[in-house]
């Protein structure tokens, strides 16, 4: 009964126009956007690094947002064990239903490659992403899930670092379109590995992508914009 319908992504606009009859005009979409000043490409801080702890030898793999079942983690915890032989570190951020099970089971694995942080503000995951090689942002493998657009991949993408995407459906198409980063099937740990090797192996590669991002960002992911693109719909109805 409603007059309009706004969705967050086009899988769902699509779900209620084809399979609940809504009619096209009154599914309006606002996707997930980004603040683009908030997060953007900055020089490493190197104060900031060692203030934190955290060592300059070390590539940093930044997975930064809520720690739940949904996001099928432990993917990156397998990623990780096979990665025991470069210097690389994953840093996860955030909290969740499933935070305590995932270190415990990092516990269980005994990685010395993977620490985790508790849930911090968004200025400070902006510094972090700065010091990072990439973000990692993961869902298991379910029809449901395909459906999403992940928002944590909006800052990596807007901070100019390419995305390590896990997952498949419209998060997954987002990140090919954009050529951000590199996609791996869901819950494909090897896959995932062999990905941070490749950045690791090929840092003019990653520099590429994450300046994708950063531009795919500008033109079609910023609040602004989407706000803008999404009062137009109202308007032209």
């Amino acid at each position: 009964k409603a007059n309009y319908v706004t969705v967050v992504t086009e899988s769902v606009r699509q779900i209620l126009i084809n399979d609940k009859q809504v009619p096209p005009h009154k599914v309006l979409l606002l996707p997930n956007g980004v603040d683009t000043q908030l997060f953007k490409p900055q020089p490493a801080d190197a104060a900031f690094q060692a203030s934190l702890g955290l060592p300059e030898n070390k590539h940093l793999i930044l997975y930064a947002g809520t720690h739940g079942y949904a996001h099928g983690m432990e993917v990156i915890l397998q990623a990780a064990q096979l990665l025991t032989d470069t210097n690389v570190l994953f840093l996860f951020v955030g909290g969740g239903s499933d935070k305590i099970r995932i270190q415990q089971l990092c516990e269980q694995m005994a990685l010395k490659n993977v620490l985790f942080w508790n849930p911090s503000p968004p200025e400070f995951i902006a510094r972090l992403y700065n010091l990072a090689l990439a973000g990692v942002s993961t869902f298991r493998d379910s029809p449901l899930l395909e459906c999403t657009r992940p928002a944590k991949t909006l800052p990596i993408m807007a901070s100019g670092k390419p995305v390590l995407f896990s997952s498949a459906g419209e998060g997954a198409r987002l990140v090919e379109q954009a050529q951000a980063g590199i996609i791996v099937a869901p819950g494909d740990h090897i896959a995932l590995a062999e990905a941070v090797r490749r950045l690791i192996n090929d840092l003019a590669y990653a520099t590429q992508l994450g300046n994708n991002g950063r531009a795919y960002v500008e033109k079609h992911l910023k609040w602004s914009n989407i706000v803008a693109t999404w009062l137009q719909q109202l308007t032209n109805i």
